[in-house]
């Protein structure tokens, strides 16, 4: 399997709970260092109710950078439990990207259900 940067941010995004408490903890340190980083009392703000985290385990899981996190967060999680990740592949060209990029009408017609009124309630 490829593992470009779409692959990556899917399983970060849909398997995020395969990710361990440390890899949570380090993602959620992320973000509020990205939200936080033009406003110092925000920062404080977040530092002291916890939402940014200084433990050192957890901070060494992003000291390579962002992008090689999540890289490793994903090699992990297809080393460890490669059956619990799938992707929905697009009935037309099995591509899952293009599955995320085409419109719910469009997958509806590919799988030959054109001109049906669908009711959900």
């Amino acid at each position: 399997m490829k593992i470009d940067k779409e692959t990556i941010s899917y399983i970060i995004s849909y398997f995020g709970n395969l990710m361990t408490n440390n890899e949570k903890l380090a993602l959620q340190h992320q973000m509020y260092m990205s939200k936080s980083a033009d406003n110092k009392t925000l920062r404080k703000i977040m530092t002291e109710r916890g939402w940014i985290n200084n433990d050192p385990e957890t901070l060494n899981l992003l000291k390579q950078g962002y992008e090689e996190f999540e890289m490793n967060v994903v090699k992990r999680i297809m080393s460890e439990t490669p059956e619990k990740v799938f992707f929905n592949n697009c009935p037309k060209c099995g591509n899952w990207q293009e599955l995320l990029m085409r419109s719910n009408a469009d997958i509806v017609a590919t799988a030959g259900i054109q001109n049906k009124e669908f009711n959900y309630f």
